[in-house]
């Protein structure tokens, strides 16, 4: 998913076991989770076997001048986040309670997610629900989304058109 402020890339699966998100940060044995993939992927060049790939990222990172360094998280899924250069923040709740640039935030996450919901956006904006929920009637209002189902079953928004 691409934020204003990073990327979060991410993948439903788990570490290895014994891998743990600080040790990616530092040198460490390559463990595929699929070793009949990783073979042919190795031999065409794609992948090294050393391990060095989340290294790497951190040091092009560093490279490029970004303030924080990627993040490795361990959830449910796995996540990495890349952050941008100027990473001041863009979804502090407001004096008026609003939420700069707030529209165009869930916007733009109902438009990347088809089938989003209010908790999903909530949690990946990190701002009150209450918050969400005038940005996502302003957004009605304007014609610009939808609710589709029912909201006892687990509705969802989609953009109009």
């Amino acid at each position: 998913m691409l934020f204003k402020d990073r990327l979060e890339i991410w993948n439903p699966g788990s570490l290895p076991y014994g891998l743990t998100t600080a040790k990616l940060r530092k040198p460490h044995s390559s463990i595929p989770a699929n070793p009949l993939l990783a073979e042919p992927m190795y031999l065409a060049g794609f992948i090294e076997r050393m391990g060095t790939g989340t290294g790497d990222i951190i040091r092009l990172c560093e490279e490029a001048g970004l303030k924080k360094a990627p993040e490795f998280l361990q959830e449910e899924i796995f996540k990495t986040i890349l952050w941008r250069k100027n990473t001041e923040d863009k979804y502090a709740v407001g004096v008026n309670g609003g939420v700069s640039g707030g529209v165009k935030d869930i916007l733009v996450l109902i438009e990347s997610n088809p089938g989003i919901n209010v908790s999903n956006i909530k949690s990946l904006l990190n701002v009150p629900q209450r918050t969400i929920e005038r940005g996502i009637n302003q957004l009605k209002k304007e014609n610009k989304i939808e609710f589709k189902g029912a909201p006892k079953t687990g509705g969802y928004y989609r953009i109009i058109g």
